[in-house]
């Protein structure tokens, strides 16, 4: 899956697969996590959030399912 850069100072990148409904978001410290049962609503508003990192441990981190991708 392809990432996009963002401008966050714990999140360096997202992607998301609308097919699978997964959103990838790779941290600053080098992590991928995969999130499940992402609505694709929600990755438009991650990336046009004035704040992504505010609006991810908002909407995203305790709310979808996790695993981290070595």
């Amino acid at each position: 899956m392809q990432r996009s850069p963002v401008k966050s100072d714990f999140i360096a990148a997202v992607g998301y697969d609308a097919g699978a409904r997964e959103l990838e978001v790779e941290f600053s410290d080098g992590s991928l996590h995969v999130y499940s049962k992402v609505p694709s609503t929600v990755h438009k508003e991650l990336m046009a959030a004035k704040s992504v990192g505010f609006y991810f441990f908002k909407k995203v981190r305790d709310r979808y399912s996790s695993r981290v991708v070595e």
